[in-house]
């Protein structure tokens, strides 16, 4: 809306994670650039996103860690959420608990089979999401 120093105008940021320069220019004037970051939202989603379905043997590190993707409503990875996995009690151990996400919005942890054989369903929980990401091993 313009005013007697000039126009204002507003700007909606973007909804992907991004940096923004936006420069403001007036006919005799130098131009001023703005940077601005649009940054990623609550969590909203929680997702396996790697190592699921192995099989290994009792009281062994699985060959790849389990990995959970958290991402908020527009798909955007979200750094520094605080994951927390779980065996239900199966008797496994995990190398960190809870994990936070890097800058690519994923968090990954070792895991150690427990001692006795069977299905083991891990569970990766993220603040806010309701629904866990469910990961099966085999331990045999």
């Amino acid at each position: 809306m313009p005013n007697s120093r000039g126009a204002v105008v507003s700007y909606a940021l973007p909804t992907k994670s991004q940096s923004i320069a936006l420069t403001a220019n007036a006919t005799g004037l130098t131009a001023v650039t703005y940077s601005e970051t649009a940054l990623a939202g609550p969590s909203t989603a929680i997702s396996v996103s790697g190592g699921n379905n192995q099989t290994g043997p009792p009281s062994t590190m699985l060959k790849y860690p389990p990995v959970a993707g958290v991402t908020d409503k527009y798909g955007n990875p979200v750094a520094n959420a605080s994951v927390t996995f779980s065996d239900a009690g199966a008797g496994g151990t995990f190398s960190a608990n809870p994990v936070l996400t890097g800058v690519l919005g994923k968090a990954k942890v070792s895991y150690t089979t427990p001692p006795t054989t069977g299905t083991v369903n891990i569970t990766a929980k993220v603040g806010g999401v309701a629904t866990p990401a469910t990961f099966t091993e085999t331990v045999k």
